[in-house]
């Protein structure tokens, strides 16, 4: 039986995230392949202790975990202020879509799409690989990572659970993240990845990354269902035109 949780941040609770970025010479988009330290298989260790690396040609951090908010936000910012120094004079682009020139896709990694699958909380299938029909399409996302004990241990939970984050964090971000050919690709409603941690949720686009107060946006409805998942308070169902108005926002 689940038990209240009286902290603010929920410290059996730990939230952290993936966001990709492109960079910018000043006058258009260029790849990161060649142009970063790290690799998915072998990430750049930054001095804040996060991790570095090139996706497709997007430039990936991986921020590290934490139970409050303080600590996630100083964290981040310390981090975006590290990467803006190793990069320039490039400069980090927070954008969730772009048309890549042509001559920046020249690399056979730009040509690397969804390595790993993910999964759909709503059919409860494996999502397919993106179909290209855009090809110089590329895109950013802003993964949230959710560590929670009790959701590892009954992965019959996770579509519960994702639903719910999109009915929460996927519909609030279509006041932020008006960006509608990222979801060509990746992002539709319900994408999501079991970890052994927890769950990784796929839907949101980098914006969110980009200020304080978006931070904490994320951070607060992710706590706040981690904690209501704990205590069994979450309702077992969750209107499918959450999915529609997610995956059809334009």
């Amino acid at each position: 039986m689940g038990k209240k949780c009286v902290c603010k941040d929920c410290k059996c609770v730990t939230i952290g995230a993936d966001v990709e970025f492109f960079l910018s010479d000043g006058d258009k988009i260029v790849s990161a392949i060649g142009r970063i330290p790290g690799t998915k298989k072998e990430q750049f260790l930054l001095l804040t202790g996060a991790g570095l690396h090139h996706d497709n040609v997007s430039l990936e951090i991986a921020f590290k975990y934490f139970n409050n908010f303080n600590d996630f936000n100083s964290h981040v910012a310390e981090t975006m202020k590290e990467v803006e120094e190793l990069v320039r004079p490039l400069k980090l682009v927070t954008k969730p879509s772009t048309i890549m020139p042509q001559e920046e896709l020249n690399d056979p990694l730009a040509w690397q799409f969804g390595c790993d699958p993910d999964f759909n909380a709503w059919t409860e299938n494996i999502n397919r690989p993106p179909e290209i029909t855009i090809p110089n399409l590329r895109t950013c996302g802003g993964h949230v990572h959710v560590a929670i004990k009790e959701l590892a241990k009954n992965q019959q939970d996770y579509p519960l659970f994702i639903r719910h984050m999109d009915r929460t964090l996927g519909m609030w971000s279509l006041q932020y993240d008006t960006d509608t050919q990222r979801r060509l690709l990746y992002g539709k409603a319900g994408a999501f990845r079991p970890k052994e941690y927890g769950v990784e949720y796929r839907v949101l686009s980098n914006f969110w990354i980009a200020s304080e107060e978006l931070r904490r946006n994320v951070w607060d409805m992710t706590m706040d269902l981690a904690r209501a998942y704990k205590e069994m308070k979450l309702p077992d169902y969750v209107d499918a035109s959450v999915q529609e108005s997610i995956n059809n926002y334009k």
